[in-house]
């Protein structure tokens, strides 16, 4: 939770939904007036993973909404994606992704255990779209059933094929239609940046480890004033509650 409050995640109680939408609001707003190429906002509108019972709780609301049943995708949660639209400043870039797996094992859906475990997705495709008319805070609504409908479609003619006995490779035909694709590892620079993302990432485990080893006693004061840091900041508000503060006294 500390790295993520450093790096800008943006909190949210899930007990009171007026507080968490202008929370949303103020964070998009905050993030888009950022001075140079400014921030990037992620924000998943199903607002939880495709787990069995998350399924199940969406198939609920469709049926009782009347709504088609959706297996691929959750129903999005519109109005969090509507505040992150009326906080943020135009010209705003908005980008919708969809994200596709060819899992490790069939039927076992990617989750934070298979990673640690060396159970990975065997592939990742993501279909990138470039929303030329951004909507409104009136028009998410619409628009987001539109997008969600669609990306239903192509998963499923994504996935079809993988659910064949025996399984056959996935539809990557439907899935990119009307898109160019293109192999990571293509994208002029994408291999030197993920070399040097990953030998940065061992150079900092093996000095740390070796600051351990050679110095225990410094490690453990620099950790416990680490932690006695970031518990200070969490008891004020946190890094967030700093950024608004920050933000009333000083506005861009």
């Amino acid at each position: 939770g500390w790295a993520m409050q450093h790096f800008g995640f943006t909190f949210l109680s899930r007990k009171n939904r007026d507080h968490d939408l202008a929370t949303l609001k103020w964070s998009s707003s905050y993030q888009s007036h950022e001075p140079g190429s400014r921030m990037t906002m992620l924000i998943f509108p199903e607002g939880t993973d495709l787990s069995s019972s998350n399924l199940e709780k969406s198939k609920a609301f469709a049926t009782k909404a009347g709504l088609p049943v959706y297996r691929e995708v959750l129903h999005p949660k519109i109005a969090g994606l509507g505040a992150v639209v009326a906080g943020a400043s135009t010209p705003t870039l908005m980008l919708d992704a969809t994200i596709a797996y060819v899992e490790h094992t069939p039927g076992l859906r990617p989750n934070e255990s298979g990673l640690f475990c060396g159970k990975p997705p065997r592939e990742v495709h993501i279909r990138i779209e470039d929303v030329t008319k951004k909507p409104t805070e009136e028009e998410v609504k619409e628009y987001c059933q539109k997008a969600f409908a669609l990306k239903e479609q192509r998963l499923h003619s994504f996935y079809s094929p993988l659910r064949e006995d025996p399984p056959q490779p996935p539809n990557l035909a439907a899935f990119a239609a009307d898109c160019e694709p293109l192999a990571l590892r293509r994208i002029d620079g994408t291999a030197c940046h993920m070399f040097v993302s990953c030998l940065t990432f061992a150079a900092l485990n093996a000095g740390a480890a070796v600051l351990w080893m050679r110095y225990p006693m410094h490690s453990l004061v620099y950790l416990g004033i680490a932690c006695l840091t970031s518990t200070t900041l969490t008891c004020c508000g946190g890094i967030d509650g700093l950024e608004k503060w920050n933000s009333r006294i000083a506005p861009a």
